[in-house]
């Protein structure tokens, strides 16, 4: 469980720290491409020499090939080949106790693929999958556009962007209503903070830079406050849910029928 929890929430991290192997400078402009180009976190580094291409690919290729693509892949055919008894798992363990969930090891290992699935509509077993590409396309754009203008390092990140709102929106992928809702919103806002920042910089006026700077501000200080409002519905709406489920065994016990002696001598007491 552990393994899976550090390649989700972590690869993209450990990615983005291996990568700035990849984010290299040119000190001068002059020479071909290449030539006075160095690592920026080390400068004393060249980039593209016979030994920074021998390391950098090999690194490359483990990480990205070993750890990025053949790990999930194996995760996402394994989800993929068990999904109708995951989900029949996830179902069971939403409506009954955990005591009543079997502790086998073929159970256990459906337990642990469902922490993958959990959250997610029935037919998007695979989003979490989705989530770890668009980080990794972003970190991909955000390493190896550096050559690139600012300008055109933004429209990459828009296009990108864009076409993930466009996905969300087609598939909805959360059984929640207000996580699909805060999810939504929070890529849009994305996208409008990258188009505004690109806005900001091509602008010639301070006045039209301030005014940009602080609509960037105030939209994402309106999103984190119905962030905060919407995740306490949720989280009252789930506190009333499991509230009702632990009280609905206690009015279903049937009181045995009572005797007519004990009734008589009920009422003589």
């Amino acid at each position: 469980h552990g393994i899976i929890v550090v390649s989700f929430f972590l690869f993209p991290v450990i990615l983005r720290q291996c990568l700035n192997i990849f984010q290299c400078r040119r000190l001068a402009d002059v020479g071909e491409l290449g030539e006075n180009t160095y690592i920026n976190y080390s400068p004393h580094l060249q980039c593209w020499d016979g030994k920074y291409l021998v390391w950098s690919t090999g690194f490359l290729s483990s990480v990205i090939l070993g750890w990025g693509l053949l790990f999930h892949y194996s995760l996402f055919r394994l989800l993929r080949t068990n999904r109708q008894h995951i989900w029949s798992l996830i179902e069971a363990m939403r409506e009954a106790s955990p005591t009543r969930v079997s502790k086998n090891q073929h159970q256990e290992t459906a337990a642990l693929l469902a922490f993958i699935w959990s959250g997610y509509k029935k037919e998007c077993y695979y989003w979490e999958f989705t989530i770890i590409t668009r980080k990794v396309c972003l970190i991909l754009i955000s390493i190896f556009t550096n050559y690139l203008s600012f300008k055109w390092r933004t429209i990459f990140i828009l296009i990108t962007v864009l076409i993930i709102v466009r996905l969300h929106i087609g598939y909805q992928p959360y059984q929640e209503r207000t996580i699909n809702l805060i999810e939504g919103s929070s890529l849009f806002l994305l996208y409008f903070t990258a188009l505004f920042g690109l806005l900001m910089f091509t602008m010639e006026s301070e006045i039209g830079k301030q005014a940009f700077y602080y609509i960037i501000i105030l939209a994402n200080g309106i999103f984190i406050v119905l962030c905060l409002i919407y995740l306490l519905q949720l989280a009252f709406r789930l506190f009333r849910a499991n509230r009702a489920a632990v009280e609905e065994p206690r009015h279903k016990i049937e009181v045995a029928p009572s005797s007519p002696e004990m009734i008589e001598g009920a009422k003589q007491t």
